[in-house]
């Protein structure tokens, strides 16, 4: 079977720091909840944010549903 290469290497260069960058970025804001004595994980974290992205910071479950699963659409 041929070796199938779906990146370049600057392509593949790109997508490593890429993932790298959100891994780093999810730490920091876990720890950042941790430091300010939060009792919150970034889950739940960004689902309340979800919700106060409402023009009366309120959501229903069903659309709060749709948001995690989709979170662009926050």
């Amino acid at each position: 079977m041929a070796d199938v290469r779906w990146l370049t290497d600057e392509q593949g260069d790109a997508w490593i720091s890429f993932v790298t960058m959100g891994h780093m970025v999810r730490h920091a804001t876990e720890r950042a909840l941790q430091v300010a004595g939060t009792d919150l994980t970034l889950a739940k974290y960004e689902l309340l944010h979800c919700g106060t992205c409402e023009s009366e910071r309120r959501i229903r479950m069903g659309e709060l549903a749709t948001v995690s699963r989709h979170p662009e659409t926050c």
